[in-house]
């Protein structure tokens, strides 16, 4: 459905909200909240519910500062219990899960589907900040922390270029440690001695590159269209 917003500048805008649900997800939150709530089941004590720190728990409970059998008055004592009547406000949204975007003339399917791609901006990030080192930033000037970024995203692209020509058979730890196995050592003029793990291999195979030499030229070696051998050492 189509609904109208107003921003907090005063714009009004056409959003299109979509809903859909999904069993395993309800089951999964139902699942959750039964966690949650046999743990606050057990948090009758106004000691122990302070010094607990899951929210998700407390958000069950409610607290009666006043007695209402005496009259009086608990400010450090309450009455403990669950609140049933928050605990089926939630279980009316087990498994609905709603989507609003600005995209009004995208129909409701191509919305939920670029929404299932979110995972894979995801793991862009997850990626270059754990095998690229991303951050933390060792560099100052502007100039310099560009072209650091510039770098890892390059990687990023060439990694996920290898991932598509080999359809998506390994990972980017996998890639990368396949690329850095290549080793070249010069064992006497012009003629060097190549090796590469069985990934770098295969790789190779998917890529339909054929390099199964042992032994190999300097001149082969150079004009080698894909560079995969970086470390050299000699003998």
């Amino acid at each position: 459905m189509l609904r109208d917003r107003v921003l907090d500048n005063g714009k009004k805008v056409q959003e299109k909200v979509v809903v859909t649900w999904s069993e395993k997800y309800a089951i999964r939150e139902k699942k959750r909240r039964n966690g949650a709530l046999d743990y606050a089941s057990k948090l009758t004590n106004a000691e122990l519910l302070r010094q607990t720190s899951k929210n998700g728990t407390k958000k069950y409970l409610e607290m009666q500062y006043l007695d209402k059998a005496t009259g009086e008055l608990k400010p450090f004592s309450p009455l403990i219990t669950i609140n049933y009547n928050k605990v089926s406000f939630d279980e009316q949204f087990d498994g609905i899960n709603v989507l609003v975007s600005s995209e009004t003339q995208m129909i409701d399917d191509e919305i939920i589907q670029n929404y299932n791609q979110l995972f894979k901006i995801e793991d862009c990030f997850r990626v270059t900040k754990t095998k690229f080192n991303t951050r933390p930033v060792y560099v100052r000037l502007k100039e310099h922390i560009e072209a650091h970024f510039l770098i890892c995203f390059l990687a990023l692209l060439i990694v996920r270029i290898l991932q598509n020509k080999t359809n998506w058979t390994f990972s980017p730890k996998k890639l990368i440690n396949a690329i850095n196995s290549a080793r070249s050592i010069e064992l006497s003029t012009g003629v060097y001695k190549v090796s590469a793990n069985e990934d770098l291999k295969e790789i190779f195979r998917l890529l339909n590159i054929e390099f199964d030499k042992d032994l190999v030229r300097y001149e082969d070696l150079k004009s080698f269209n894909r560079s995969w051998c970086t470390t050299k050492q000699k003998a």
